[in-house]
């Protein structure tokens, strides 16, 4: 797979939890609760692009 294809599944699967969890951070803190992720094997592999 190229960067492209790599770049986008690191798009996908990491950088969107991320943004998730920066989005909530501050009301969990407030909370004092807790930021569980899940993922499947699946996301540690790049797909060929659907075109």
């Amino acid at each position: 797979m190229d960067d492209d294809a790599w770049q986008e599944t690191f798009a996908l699967n990491l950088f969107s939890a991320v943004r998730v969890t920066r989005a909530v951070l501050p009301s969990v803190v407030e909370r004092r609760g807790v930021i569980i992720t899940m993922s499947s094997i699946g996301a540690r592999f790049t797909h060929p692009p659907i075109e």
